[in-house]
């Protein structure tokens, strides 16, 4: 967590959502760590890492990936399963029931996949 310092520039803003006055404080990061925080590469793990934990959407295009992939294989087994046993409309069933435990699924995957990156992250 960035730690910042502040500058208060002593003008009164009036808030029309709130209706309040407020006062405008800019918020300065010290250079250290605007050297630390200006990389790419940095900047997007930082983000990694509070999806991983905290939640939000993944930008890695393996978890995407193995996401889809599990999505698009539940769904045909869905689908199968369905239409050996109802025919077109159970397919269609099938396929829908498939879509949404394979989210499940793959949601599930994903956490465990997150649990070992951050279990080598501490080691």
């Amino acid at each position: 967590m960035a730690l910042h310092s502040a500058k208060r520039s002593g003008r009164l803003y009036y808030n029309a959502r709130t209706g309040l006055c407020v006062e405008r404080i800019e918020l300065k990061t010290p250079p250290s760590q605007q050297q630390e925080t200006s990389d790419g590469k940095a900047a997007l793990e930082a983000y990694q890492t509070v999806a991983d934990t905290i939640g939000g959407p993944s930008l890695r295009v393996k978890d995407n990936l193995i996401q889809a992939a599990v999505v698009f294989a539940c769904i045909g087994i869905g689908a199968g399963v369905g239409f050996l046993g109802w025919g077109g409309m159970g397919a269609a069933i099938g396929g829908v029931s498939g879509m949404i435990g394979g989210t499940l699924v793959s949601g599930l995957v994903l956490m465990i996949l997150g649990l070992v990156r951050a279990a080598k992250k501490i080691k």
